[in-house]
């Protein structure tokens, strides 16, 4: 339990940093000429019959705004928080658990 856990908040993590760093791309492009901004959508794995994680695909989207984008990195922002949380949590469980077996 504890390392499949482990393993969800990283991917978790790895996908909020993929969607962080595609809408600073976003941002920093947001005036260039014939720009296409993207968003990455996070798809859940499934590993027998149970979630194991996420993946991510980056699709386009018709039309972005700083406001949008602000939205998406603070979002982005709490989901890296609570991911690493997660990965903080499971790491102090552990090493109860090493403790005691000791």
């Amino acid at each position: 339990m504890t390392i499949s856990a482990l393993s969800t908040a990283v991917s978790g993590l790895l996908a909020s940093a993929q969607q962080f760093r595609q809408s600073a791309h976003n941002v920093v492009n947001i005036n260039s000429d014939n720009f296409q901004a993207h968003d990455v959508r996070t798809v859940t794995q499934v590993s027998a019959g149970q979630a194991a994680g996420v993946t991510t695909k980056t699709v386009p989207v018709d039309e972005t705004s700083y406001v949008r984008e602000f939205v998406v990195q603070s979002s982005a922002k709490v989901a890296y928080a609570a991911n690493a949380r997660v990965i903080s949590s499971v790491e102090e469980s552990l090493g109860a658990l090493l403790d005691i077996s000791a």
